[in-house]
């Protein structure tokens, strides 16, 4: 990709705590730039440990201290509180991305289960949904997220908005324009681009 660094975690259990370690590591010599660590007392405290981390990351990277603020919306809150809330989310999206559609939906569905707060996880299980030609739930599980869209980050809710103007209203032009905005806001992120192409075909 022609990625600067790239980083990489870790976590280890040791007896009833859990060592989170993130490093960022040079593309092109394999060097580490920087890292941190940080213990978790138990299974519940682990996305506060990663979410400390990531914020130590940056700073050690050079990221300023009023963007790390800016764009610091804690981990459980922008996304879930649940460890396997999330983990079943990832797969969702694992499955996603391989085109396995049914499984994407069970674990989005588990997602959802055992966090019904958690936001993107309605949001990308509207979007299976919607592509698999049940628009009735794609709509209803994209109208969720839009409503748990205040709990969200920035990219997450510019995603949520995208695709409840083109899933639910059909306001396309809104849809664009939420769509345009994330674009130009995080370049690197492709799904907007995939989202306008869509648009452009409605």
């Amino acid at each position: 990709t022609g990625s600067a660094a790239a980083l990489e975690g870790s976590i280890a259990q040791i007896g009833t705590r859990y060592l989170l370690t993130l490093k960022a590591v040079n593309c092109v010599s394999g060097e580490s730039l920087a890292s941190t660590e940080v213990q978790a007392s138990d299974k519940n405290h682990v996305l506060d440990a990663l979410g400390e981390t990531s914020s130590e990351i940056r700073n050690k990277l050079g990221e300023s201290l009023s963007t790390v603020k800016k764009f610091n919306t804690p981990l459980e809150q922008a996304s879930t509180t649940s460890l396997d809330a999330l983990q079943a989310y990832n797969m969702g999206w694992k499955n996603m991305a391989g085109g396995d559609r049914p499984a994407a939906v069970a674990f989005l569905q588990r997602a959802t289960h055992l966090d019904p707060k958690f936001a993107m996880a309605y949001a990308l299980l509207g979007v299976n949904y919607s592509l698999s030609g049940e628009s009735g739930l794609g709509a209803e599980n994209t109208q969720k997220a839009y409503e748990l869209r205040e709990q969200v980050s920035e990219p997450e809710r510019l995603h949520i908005e995208s695709n409840y103007y083109y899933f639910v209203t059909g306001d396309l032009e809104k849809a664009r324009q939420s769509s345009e905005l994330w674009a130009q806001t995080y370049p690197r992120d492709f799904i907007p681009h995939t989202t306008l192409g869509l648009i452009s075909k409605a």
